[in-house]
């Protein structure tokens, strides 16, 4: 065991006592820095609470409006699978080869 005179080892107590205080003046000026950080931030939230206070009332009528838009637009995809019904088929397509007889029969 090293034994120290009292002197030195208060000048060691004394250095230990300074940087623990230093460490802590450190951290103290940190999380104040933190916390005017985080007071902007919440001023900042406040704010676009604020601002989108009048979103909500107008989000409520524009739903409304989907709702009935998305009904009328079921409603004419209803009448036009019922008009395609009525429709005749669509003639089949006819192939290069076809197109080629039919010209040679026309003589071209």
């Amino acid at each position: 065991m090293i034994v120290v005179p009292g002197s030195l080892a208060l000048g060691y107590a004394a250095v230990v006592v300074l940087v623990l205080a230093a460490t802590l003046v450190a951290v103290v000026w940190l999380l104040w820095g933190i916390a005017r950080h985080v007071r902007g931030i919440a001023a900042a939230l406040r704010d676009v609470e604020r601002h989108t206070a009048p979103l909500a009332s107008a989000s409520a009528t524009l739903d409304e409006s989907l709702l009935q838009l998305a009904d009328s637009l079921d409603r004419v995809r209803g009448h036009l699978a019922a008009a395609e019904s009525h429709l005749a088929p669509p003639p089949a397509p006819v192939s290069p080869s076809q197109s080629n007889a039919a010209l040679s029969r026309e003589g071209r």
